[in-house]
């Protein structure tokens, strides 16, 4: 992940106008589980020495936020609320410990280290308190039936609906890979803006998205969890490799946004509205772009000598890249 001799980094407040990130947490919030974002950042912040009124604003407010959800999830508990904000919970713990246990590590380093450790918790919790797996998926399907029509809509045709309701099944299949990938961005986002609002952030600084970029021999990784979905291992093991192959995936997707972004950054805004907009028209094929971007990525580098440190790990090269 990083070099051991290597000195750790400082920290570095970011500079500029945050409008892109602030869209994207503002997104992030709506559309995914707030607890990932709110909890590390609160805590990110406060063990970050906070001196300003700035600093001691925010605090207070993501603090309030994650209060307001957990109480939230304590009047109104059901089954997949608890485990998402248990999984919160722990997330936000281990992502402290490795940032001050782990002072070189990059934050993606750190990122899927407390996702590993939250996770482990997590099955030991849900064990303990006796959660069935199955017993989660009911919920899960019953709920996505409930929610299909007002997705859709009235008046959407019957073939629509019934092809919604028959992706059903993968979906539930992939729901944990979807929500750990989120986590994980949910650190992202929590250690950017950590790095715009502190006046002392963490170690190591992190950069422009448009630099991402992760140690490329985790590819081998991603191999071997491929293997493992392709190997007859029983139903649990093929799917926690299924879940870990889709955390992956959106890892290699986000390179490969970061490099579309770098490409993109002198296309004036209506360029870039435009490539979104056909981005949108066409999911399927946007996706897979990005993912075979990212990857690539690993062999021809893309962005080879970019100026400034990236935002993510080391490159193949040893140097430091967060």
């Amino acid at each position: 992940m990083s070099d051991p001799a290597a000195p750790p980094a400082v920290g570095r407040r970011l500079a500029g106008p945050p409008v892109a990130t602030a869209i994207f947490i503002a997104a992030y919030l709506i559309a995914a589980p707030p607890l990932f974002l709110l909890g590390p950042l609160a805590l990110l912040l406060l063990f970050s020495r906070p001196k300003t009124p700035r600093e001691w604003f925010w605090i207070a407010v993501t603090a309030a936020g994650a209060g307001y959800v957990i109480a939230d999830v304590v009047s109104h508990p059901t089954t997949d609320n608890l485990i998402i904000t248990a999984l919160a919970l722990f997330l936000t713990a281990a992502f402290l410990i490795c940032c001050h246990a782990f002072p070189t590590w990059s934050p993606v380093a750190r990122a899927l280290g407390s996702l590993a450790i939250a996770a482990t918790a997590l099955i030991a919790w849900g064990t303990k308190a006796g959660l069935s797996m199955t017993e989660i998926d009911s919920q899960v399907e019953t709920a996505l039936r409930a929610m299909v029509p007002q997705v859709l809509g009235p008046g959407t045709p019957a073939a629509q609906v019934n092809a919604a309701v028959a992706a059903i099944p993968i979906m539930i299949q992939l729901a944990p890979g979807l929500i750990a990938f989120q986590a994980l961005v949910g650190l992202g986002l929590a250690w950017r803006w950590h790095h715009r609002i502190a006046t002392n952030p963490l170690p190591p600084p992190s950069g422009p998205f448009t630099l991402f970029r992760f140690g490329d021999q985790l590819i081998w990784g991603a191999i071997f969890t491929l293997g493992l979905v392709l190997l007859p291992l029983g139903p649990a093991a093929n799917r926690l490799a299924q879940v870990a192959l889709v955390v992956w995936t959106g890892l290699y997707a986000t390179r490969g946004l970061a490099v579309t972004a770098a490409a993109t950054a002198r296309w004036s805004i209506l360029g870039r509205l435009l490539v979104t907009g056909l981005a949108f028209l066409a999911m399927p094929v946007a996706i897979g772009t990005l993912i075979t971007l990212g990857l690539a990525d690993v062999w021809i580098d893309f962005r080879r000598r970019a100026a400034g440190p990236p935002f993510g790990e080391e490159d193949s090269h040893g140097s430091n890249s967060a």
